[in-house]
């Protein structure tokens, strides 16, 4: 899953700008969220996902999917929520998190009511 040596660098990095006090802007907090999910850390992602302000669709999908891949079905859900609730627009990857999320949490209704509101409510067409 994570290399070492990534990981370590990674760690660093995250070190540095806390160590610093830091204002973790949208880019490198997208990247330190997605470091820590991919190495199973969610707790840390979602602190830091919690820091950045004015986060885009970028940095939401990837709480949404790091979270579906850590089988945390029911927050990945609530996030999804949340991001619309601020206004953050959903792209097509944000909805295969979401799908991933419902697969995960064996969510089959729900799945299909995500499914079929891709293009009904996103206008975001499904594609293989």
């Amino acid at each position: 899953m994570c290399s070492n040596w990534a990981l370590e660098q990674g760690r660093w990095i995250h070190g540095f700008i806390e160590e610093n006090n830091i204002r973790i802007y949208t880019v490198i907090g997208t990247t330190l969220v997605d470091m820590h999910a991919k190495c199973g850390c969610i707790d840390k992602s979602l602190g830091i996902f919690r820091r950045v302000e004015d986060g885009d669709t970028a940095l939401w999908t990837t709480i949404v999917c790091g979270l579906a891949m850590n089988e945390q079905t029911n927050k990945a859900l609530e996030l999804f929520s949340e991001m619309l609730t601020v206004a953050v627009k959903p792209d097509d990857i944000t909805l295969v998190g979401v799908l991933s999320a419902c697969n995960h949490g064996g969510l089959v209704e729900e799945g299909r009511m995500y499914f079929h509101s891709m293009k009904k409510v996103y206008g975001i067409e499904p594609k293989i």
